[in-house]
């Protein structure tokens, strides 16, 4: 398997006007038999290679799944420097995919493995020396009970499970956050910037159905602000749920202006959150607009509330593609796909999904096309349609995001 590296040399800053790139296509990571995670660090790459797919064919339970991992190091052309063997190449690793991530200039190469007793699954993390592999001590950060999820199959856990690893460097501190997707439960850690635990709870949330997690965030004080969507049939309602070490966590339902929230992401702000998103207001299949509202991090008061309705030039674009309407009480773009968020410079927030729909007659497929961009910034908000090539989606019932990784 062939995975081809292309580097992007200017940033993308609007959407609102075409824009030029110089890209360079530096190579290709030849003769790679499993599936990996890479990162770019100085001089080079990192990445960690893992036997996840040969193994399990995802008809494994989870708490029998297990596979080993080797880190490599890359020069700049993709040229293969050095390699290490995790645990001496032996099946230990698992259920979940290792990752690597770049935190306060350092890199860390996030694993699970069980307990002694195999009564949880523990997320590590280690310090990567970019020369020469070397890991430092593997610190615990989190632990996940496998009582009420080790049991299930890999194929129904892995389409529906999210962990969230988000470093806030002006807090000195990083959030992680996990859910099965397949029931109300979550479970969170505060570290700070050498990987140490400030925090971990588990948490059931007693008034959620089903949990997929959306986006977390830490405020300087390390308390957790969570987005999720709370699947229940087939009405999906967006929540924002609120956990501090020593109290009792606060489950609340966003609303804005009577309308349903759908997406909802979380980011810091000065002693406030922002959360942005989208929403629903006729239709359970359909997304009608765009929203932002502050949080206040001291007594958690809502304020600054902004709705805007998606234009119906734009609607009729995602009409023209099949993935919207413009009718008067179905006016919307579809709104059965995974959106993902990033937080720009300057505080605004790009919001991104790939949209999807069934095409068929005889056979019903699920495909993915055009990518609808929202970029909430202050003042405002601009909508963009950008054109993709539709392809199907691989699994899940919602679409994998590819414009974001």
């Amino acid at each position: 398997m062939r995975l081809y590296i292309i580097v992007v040399l200017s940033c993308l800053c609007s959407l609102v006007r075409a824009q030029q790139f110089k890209v360079e296509d530096i190579g290709s990571l030849k003769d790679n038999k499993n599936d990996f995670d890479i990162i770019k660090v100085a001089n080079g790459f990192i990445a960690v290679e893992y036997s996840a797919k040969k193994q399990m064919a995802f008809s494994f339970t989870l708490d029998k799944l297990r596979y080993t991992a080797k880190l490599i190091k890359y020069d700049e052309k993709l040229n293969i420097i050095k390699e290490v063997a995790l645990s001496g190449g032996e099946r230990v690793f698992g259920p979940f995919i290792p990752f690597l991530k770049n935190i306060s200039n350092k890199i860390f190469l996030f694993f699970h493995r069980p307990s002694d007793n195999e009564s949880e699954i523990v997320l590590y993390a280690s310090e990567v020396d970019e020369s020469t592999l070397e890991q430092k001590t593997p610190k615990k950060i989190l632990a996940i009970n496998q009582k009420n999820i080790g049991v299930f199959k890999a194929s129904d856990l892995f389409s529906n499970q999210k962990l969230i690893a988000n470093n806030f460097p002006d807090y000195r501190k990083t959030i992680l956050a996990w859910s099965a997707g397949v029931n109300n439960e979550i479970y969170i850690s505060v570290v700070d910037q050498n990987m140490d635990l400030l925090w971990s709870k588990h948490e059931i949330v007693a008034a959620a159905n089903e949990i997929k997690l959306s986006s977390a965030c830490v405020d300087k004080n390390g308390t957790a602000f969570i987005s999720y969507i709370n699947k229940n049939k087939n009405d999906k309602r967006g929540f924002l749920f609120i956990a501090k070490q020593d109290a009792a966590a606060i489950n609340m339902e966003l609303v804005i202006d009577g309308a349903t929230v759908h997406h909802a992401f979380v980011s810091p702000g000065d002693n406030e959150m922002i959360i942005a998103g989208t929403y629903r207001e006729n239709s359970n299949e359909l997304l009608t607009g765009a929203f932002s509202q502050h949080i206040s991090t001291n007594n958690f008061a809502v304020s600054n509330k902004f709705k805007y309705r998606f234009p119906e030039a734009l609607v009729e674009q995602f009409k023209n593609d099949s993935y919207g309407s413009n009718k008067n009480k179905d006016f919307g773009i579809l709104a059965n796909s995974d959106f993902e968020h990033v937080i720009m410079e300057d505080a605004s927030v790009s919001i991104s999904g790939d949209l999807n729909r069934f095409a068929g007659v005889k056979v019903s497929e699920r495909i993915t096309g055009s990518i609808l961009h929202i970029w909430v910034k202050k003042g405002g908000v601009v909508f963009s349609r950008i054109p993709k090539s539709e392809v199907p989606v691989y699994n899940g019932n919602e679409s994998t995001n590819l414009f974001y990784p």
